[in-house]
């Protein structure tokens, strides 16, 4: 049996976790930073349900656009 049918899961994983990871990254300080803006020397304003809500949609949108990308012909 060979090994390459499952190689290219591996390096899909990488190649998202490594673009998932930097992206987070960029987000968190882009968030901090815009916080710091808006007020300096306190915490972040709290974020409220409806937003979350509203950002976690957007994100599911974009994770079920990518796995699209895989039923391409």
């Amino acid at each position: 049996m060979s090994d390459k049918p499952d190689n290219w899961k591996a390096t899909v994983y990488i190649i998202g976790g490594g673009i998932g990871l930097a992206i987070g990254m960029l987000t968190a300080y882009l968030y901090t930073r815009t916080a710091e803006e808006a007020r300096p020397g306190q915490p972040p304003a709290k974020i409220n349900t409806g937003d979350a809500f509203r950002v976690g949609m957007t994100a599911l949108g974009l994770v079920r656009q990518v796995s699209e990308l895989a039923s391409k012909k």
